[in-house]
C-alpha cells in the first residue's frame, strides 16, 4: 500500500523547490521522511546527497549553500534527528547563509502522548531560523496541492532574500509512507510567480549626510571584511585605486592576490599591535565592507579610535558592530555604494597611502627569513598555502583562521577564502569543506586536530560520495589557541582542562577512512604536495608542538611590530 494520489501533494512541494532554485539536497535517511527523501531523488533536476549523520549532513548543505550563495535543501526523519541540525542552522544564520530545513514529523494525533520517535518539533529552532511553517497532512484537492506549492516558493523566498538564513517546514506524515512515483504528471507545472518579498540592501543610498565628512576626509581606511558577492569585492577594489587609499583586507574578504592594487594592505592584523604605527597613523575616517575582520587587533585598535568618523556599508542593513564605537550603518549593497561616492574624496593627505604601504613591505619582509625556514611551522604551513593559485581553501577556526590571517600573503591568485566565522565553532568543518566540494570546487582544508576529530566520521560519507577533498591537519596534539589566551599563566589543571589532549592517531584514522595520507615535517614537501592533482580524499598531517608554536609566534610577530614601529620612526 502506497499514498496513492496523496504523492502529488509532496511532489509538487519539491518540484517547487527546484522551480525556485534549488538544486541540491542533502538527505539523513529514516523512515518517517521515507516520502520526501524518495521524491527528491526521483526528481530529474535535483541533485541528491545521502549522509548517515544529521549533524554533519546539516553542514554538508551549509558548505553547499555557502559556495553557491544558493539555498541547499535538508531532508531528516522525525524526533531527535532534526535537534542535530541545529549547531549548522545557528551558523547559518549567523554567517548569512540561505538554507531550507525539511523535518519530518508525526501527524497531531501521535504526539504527546508516548509514540515513538516523536518530540516536540513545532519552532524547534526558535529565532535561529527566519521562517518557519507546519505544513498540514498531504491533500491531493487542488487547494492543497497550490498550498503545498506555496509555502515551498515562500522558503526559498525568505532564505534568499532580505539578510539570507535558514527556514524550518515542519512536514506531518500519516502513513502509509511510500510515494506512489508512477502517477502521471507527477511534479505538476509551477503557477507561482512571486516577486521577491524584500531586496537586499538598496541601490541607493542617500549619502548627501556624508558629504561633509568625505570630501574633508584626509586619511580614510577602508576595511574589507568576507563578503559574499563578488561584484562587491570588485568595487570595493576599485574604490580604493580610484581614491589611492589604504585597504585592510582580511583573509575572507577574498581582495588579497586577486588585483594588483597597490592599496591592498593584508598585514594590517600586525601593523595594529604596533602603538608606534597606530599613533603615527591614526585614520579620521574608517569605512568598513563586510563582516567584522578576524584580526582581535582590529577590533581593540577601532575601540581606541572613537574621534574617527566609523561607516559600516552592510547590504542587508544588520547590526554588525561589536566593538561599540559610534557608527553610521548605510543598509546599501556596496557595489551601489561605490558608484555614489568614488568621486567625493577631495583632500587626502599626500603620503597617507605610501606611509601605510612602507610598513606593511617591512612586515612582509620580517616574515620572509622564519617562514622560509625549512622546518615546516604552523605559520609556515597557511603562508604555503600561497601556492594553491585556484579553487578554494577552506579554514577552520581558533588557530588556523588567525594563521592564515597573519601569514597567508599571496602575490597573485584566484583562490577563495571560506570559513565558518557566523558562529566561529570549531565542529562540521570537514563536512562543511566537503559541501563545498559538492559544489564543484577543489578544496584544500585546513584544520587542527581537535577540529578533525570533531567531525572525522564524515571522511566515510565523502568516499562513498565520490568527493575529493585535501585535509590539512595541524596536530599540536590539543587546543593550540589557549597557549595564547591569559588561562594558560597561573590556571591550575591548564593542560587537562584547556589544553585537551588526545593523541590523536591521524595516519590510522586517514587508514580506516580509505584516504591517502602523507606527514610532512619540511616545509618543500608540503608545497610539494599541494601542487599534485587532487583525486578523492587526501589527508597530510604536520606535527607540530604547542609551546614552540607559541614562542615562534611571539618572536616573529615582535620582530614584525618593532620593524613597523622602526619605519614610522624615520
Amino acid at each position: 500500500m502506497n499514498m496513492g494520489e496523496g504523492t502529488y501533494y509532496l511532489a509538487y512541494m519539491i518540484d517547487e523547490l527546484y522551480q525556485q532554485g534549488v538544486r541540491e539536497v542533502v538527505i539523513s535517511p529514516g523512515s518517517r521522511s521515507t516520502p520526501l527523501s524518495l521524491l527528491a531523488r526521483e526528481h530529474p533536476g535535483i541533485n541528491v546527497h545521502v549522509h548517515f549523520d544529521e549533524r554533519a549532513a546539516a553542514f554538508v548543505a551549509l558548505g553547499i549553500s555557502k559556495a553557491t550563495q544558493t539555498p541547499a535543501a535538508l531532508i531528516c526523519t522525525s524526533g531527535t534527528a532534526a535537534a542535530n541540525y541545529y549547531p549548522a542552522v545557528i551558523e547559518a544564520k549567523q554567517s548569512r547563509v540561505p538554507l531550507i530545513v525539511l523535518t519530518s514529523d508525526r501527524p497531531n494525533e501521535l504526539r504527546d502522548n508516548g509514540a515513538p520517535q516523536t518530540i516536540d518539533q513545532l519552532k524547534m529552532f526558535g529565532d535561529a531560523v527566519k521562517y518557519f511553517h507546519e505544513l498540514d497532512v498531504p491533500d491531493p484537492t487542488e487547494r492543497m496541492l497550490a498550498y503545498a506549492r506555496s509555502q515551498a516558493a515562500r522558503a526559498c523566498q525568505e532564505a534568499a532574500t532580505s539578510t539570507p538564513g535558514p527556514v524550518h517546514l515542519n512536514v506531518p506524515l500519516r502513513e502509509p509512507l511510500l510515494p506512489e512515483t508512477s502517477l502521471p504528471n507527477l511534479w505538476g507545472a509551477s503557477k507561482i510567480h512571486l516577486q521577491q518579498f524584500s531586496v537586499r540592501g538598496r541601490a541607493l543610498a542617500d549619502v548627501t549626510a556624508l558629504e561633509h565628512v568625505l570630501t574633508r576626509a584626509k586619511r580614510p581606511i577602508i576595511v574589507c571584511g568576507e563578503l559574499d558577492d563578488r561584484a562587491d569585492e570588485a568595487a570595493v577594489l576599485r574604490l580604493a585605486e580610484s581614491w589611492q587609499v589604504p585597504v585592510f583586507a582580511d583573509v575572507l574578504s577574498n581582495l588579497r592576490g586577486q588585483s594588483k592594487t597597490a592599496g591592498v594592505i593584508s598585514t594590517f592584523d600586525t601593523l595594529l599591535k604596533s602603538s608606534e604605527v597606530t599613533e603615527k597613523l591614526t585614520p579620521d575616517v574608517i569605512i568598513r565592507f563586510g563582516t567584522m575582520p578576524v584580526a582581535k587587533s582590529y577590533a581593540a585598535w577601532l575601540s581606541r579610535t572613537p574621534w574617527s568618523t566609523h561607516i559600516v556599508v552592510d547590504p542587508d542593513g544588520g547590526y554588525r558592530e561589536p566593538a561599540g564605537v559610534e557608527t553610521i550603518l548605510l543598509p546599501v549593497q556596496p557595489h551601489h555604494f561605490v558608484q555614489q561616492v568614488s568621486d567625493r574624496l577631495y583632500q587626502l593627505e599626500a603620503d597617507w597611502l605610501e606611509a601605510w604601504q612602507k610598513v606593511h613591505e617591512s612586515v612582509l619582509q620580517t616574515f620572509m627569513e622564519p617562514l622560509a625556514g625549512g622546518g615546516l611551522t604552523e605559520a609556515g604551513a597557511a603562508s604555503a598555502l600561497n601556492s594553491v593559485k585556484h579553487g578554494l581553501i577552506f579554514t577552520s577556526n581558533s588557530m588556523p583562521v588567525r594563521d592564515l590571517n597573519t601569514f597567508y600573503h599571496p602575490e597573485e591568485t584566484k583562490t577563495r577564502i571560506m570559513a565558518n566565522r557566523g558562529a566561529n565553532g570549531i565542529d562540521g568543518v570537514i563536512s562543511t569543506a566537503l559541501g563545498a566540494a559538492a559544489a564543484g570546487y577543489e578544496v584544500t582544508l585546513l584544520i587542527g586536530d581537535l577540529a578533525f576529530l570533531h567531525d572525522y566520521t564524515t571522511l566515510f560519507f565523502a568516499k562513498k560520495a565520490g568527493l575529493s577533498l585535501r585535509v590539512v591537519v595541524i596536530n599540536n596534539d590539543g587546543g593550540g589557541i589557549f597557549s595564547f589566551l591569559p588561562q594558560r599563566e597561573g590556571t591550575p589543571h591548564f593542560e587537562e582542562v584547556f589544553s585537551t589532549s588526545f593523541q590523536p592517531p591521524v595516519a590510522e584514522l586517514a587508514a580506516a577512512s580509505g584516504a591517502s595520507f602523507k606527514r610532512v615535517a619540511a616545509l618543500h614537501e608540503f608545497t610539494s604536495l599541494l601542487s599534485e592533482p587532487l583525486q578523492g580524499i587526501e589527508i597530510i598531517e604536520i606535527v607540530t608542538d604547542r609551546e614552540e608554536n607559541r614562542v615562534w609566534h611571539e618572536k616573529v610577530s615582535e620582530a614584525a611590530v618593532q620593524a613597523a614601529a622602526e619605519v614610522v620612526r624615520r
